[in-house]
């Protein structure tokens, strides 16, 4: 049987221990940094890619080559390394929500007055977890949404999508 490269082992095997610094504790410095080193470059998956993956294929008019290497320079160029980085995890993610939560509290603050710090927190997570990680895909309507990727992709003069 062969061996598969590291690089190319399913996550869930590739560390059965949580990464987390209390599980690191009692391990030499030296497998600390190798831990930490090893799950920098590896993004996560969560279940909005597949949305945002076929938005990717339906502008490239389901040419599937096109329409992964759009969707990788929208993960690479466009959201960047850290929204889906896998430590720290969606460290992207999370400072698009803070903004997002900040932006409502003071953009509305009627309605923040109305609620407790943490209700608005829990709510704008709860909105943004849906809404961020899918690129709104499925929560928008059709011509808002088209209107919004082809800003977010800058792709209204570009002639080969």
């Amino acid at each position: 049987q062969e061996s598969v490269p590291d690089d190319l082992t399913p996550l869930p095997a590739r560390h059965t221990q949580s990464l987390e610094a209390d599980a690191c504790v009692g391990w030499g410095l030296e497998e600390q940094e190798q831990v930490r080193r090893s799950d920098e470059a590896v993004p996560t998956y969560v279940q909005g890619c597949s949305m945002m993956a076929a938005m990717c294929l339906g502008f490239t008019a389901a040419r599937e080559e096109e329409g992964f290497w759009l969707f990788m320079y929208l993960l690479e160029d466009v959201l960047g390394p850290d929204f889906f980085s896998r430590r720290p995890a969606l460290l992207g993610y999370h400072g698009d929500r803070a903004a997002a939560t900040a932006l409502v509290a003071s953009e509305c603050p009627r309605m923040a007055a109305l609620v407790t710090t943490q209700s608005l927190v829990d709510s704008i997570s709860a909105l943004a977890s849906r809404c961020l990680l899918s690129g709104f895909v499925g929560f928008v309507s059709p011509e808002p949404l088209v209107a919004f990727w082809e800003e977010l992709l800058e792709i209204r003069g570009c002639a080969d999508f």
